[in-house]
């Protein structure tokens, strides 16, 4: 039988491994998601770019389509931002799970690179000095070189705001065919 420190630390990792896993999972549904929404928008943005209307009947079914794209755009981008907060609290317990450790670094690594100069100044991902140093190496560990640091939440914003400007443009084209014909 274990020792009270020993059950301890295996409900840390067990919760550790549970919070990975709902993390895990929440990424998954953001970018399948994504790849069906986007995809679909991409490709409507391509079949209805190909052909002009050429009356005001056929131009208010486009506009319905139009308006229903965007509004299926926003839509999973409102998605996105809670699964994202999802995402953000499974790595969140991660962090505390591995401060309590002290020998684990791989979401306080994460976090760690994400934060400004300023605000690792006073980090609280530290638990130790030794826990400082063994962050501030890690940069050099050909495991963690090409770890993700662009922000995808700015990036996820853009690709629907384009998306959304492209379905603008659509709709103000047709308008212009209707008018000059």
């Amino acid at each position: 039988m274990g020792t009270k420190e020993d059950l301890r630390q295996e409900r840390l990792l067990k919760e550790y491994e549970i919070s990975f896993q709902y993390a895990s999972h929440h990424a998954t549904i953001i970018w399948q998601t994504a790849s069906i929404f986007l995809s679909v928008s991409l490709a409507g943005l391509a079949y209805f770019s190909a052909s002009r209307p050429d009356n005001w009947i056929s131009l208010a079914g486009r506009v319905v389509i139009y308006l229903g794209a965007i509004i299926m755009i926003e839509g999973w981008f409102s998605l996105f931002r809670r699964w994202n907060g999802f995402l953000a609290l499974g790595f969140y317990r991660m962090v505390e799970v591995e401060k309590t450790l002290g020998e684990m670094f791989l979401a306080r690594y994460g976090d760690y690179l994400r934060r400004s100069k300023l605000e690792s100044s006073n980090d609280d991902l530290v638990t130790s000095k030794t826990d400082l140093k063994k962050l501030s190496l890690l940069p050099e560990n050909p495991r963690f070189k090409d770890f993700p640091r662009s922000p995808q939440r700015w990036v996820v914003r853009r690709i629907c705001f384009l998306l959304d400007i492209g379905w603008l443009v659509l709709f103000i084209l047709d308008i212009l065919t209707i008018t000059s014909s």
